[in-house]
């Protein structure tokens, strides 16, 4: 279950990134560390990164030059047409180059130019309000992010405080019931304790890595950091087989709290 639950996963980051892979190389833990930023800076690098508001920017652009070639409709046009001859056989012969002026007064088209102006100016404003929802959206997506991220690694300073709190009460215990001052329950009681909280601090763990993995996609490094890592592991073999996880051991709550 937890294998296809790490498939699925897997298969829904290359859908959101567009980066496919058989290994995603998510094995290492510094592909998830997202920088120690203020609310304003990830927005910022938000604004300045996600392809998607890029490309609202160019089509908003775009269509702000439709209205600008619409308008022009209005104006009398003129074009110049010459004709260079490498040989003729028509008169006047002696002639090289002919040319022409013609000369467009758009009179009797005033209901279809503005028709025109009209159409593009709603385009423009479509445009512009796709533009500004997106970037409404980026922006309440980093926040969301944000606060998940840094409230997790609050949640976890307090959970390796926990963790070794319940530790120091689990070794009370057993250095009680060794002296005959405590009962095999209350050690039992400790021993549970200090395995929820352990427990507890490995969700916690788990849910902070996922955060970071919202807040850079939200900052929009999520893809190049993918890619990155992807070419890296292709430039070192290109034939090597995909990375296998490493194995999980059971870290001790010091070890814990100096990598968190």
């Amino acid at each position: 279950e937890t294998r296809a639950a790490v498939q699925n996963a897997r298969a829904a980051l290359a859908l959101v990134t567009g980066v496919h892979s058989a290994s995603m190389p998510l094995v290492d833990e510094e592909l998830l560390q997202v920088p120690e930023m203020a609310m304003e800076d990830a927005i910022a690098a938000a604004l300045a990164n996600r392809h998607d508001l890029a490309a609202a920017t160019r089509a908003r652009e775009a269509r702000r030059a439709a209205v600008q070639q619409a308008v022009g409709q209005y104006y009398p046009s003129l074009a110049v047409d010459l004709q260079y001859f490498f040989e003729r056989h028509s008169n006047p012969a002696n002639r090289e180059w002919d040319g022409g002026l013609d000369l467009n007064l758009p009179i009797f088209s005033a209901g279809r130019i503005r028709a025109d102006v009209r159409e593009a100016w709603s385009a423009y404003r479509q445009a512009l309000l796709f533009e500004l929802l997106l970037v409404r959206q980026i922006k309440s997506d980093v926040e969301t992010a944000w606060r998940d991220y840094f409230t997790s690694l609050q949640r976890i300073n307090e959970l390796n405080i926990q963790v070794q709190a319940a530790q120091q009460a689990l070794a009370q215990a057993e250095a009680s019931f060794d002296a005959g001052l405590a009962t095999n329950l209350e050690r039992l009681v400790a021993q549970d304790d200090y395995l929820s909280a352990k427990l507890q601090l490995t969700s916690e763990i788990y849910n902070k890595r996922v955060y970071a993995s919202d807040l850079a996609r939200a900052i929009g490094r999520l893809r190049p950091l993918l890619e990155e890592r992807i070419g890296q592991q292709d430039a070192a073999d290109p034939a090597a087989p995909p990375p296998s996880p490493p194995a999980t051991t059971e870290a001790t709550p010091a070890n814990e709290q100096q990598d968190h």
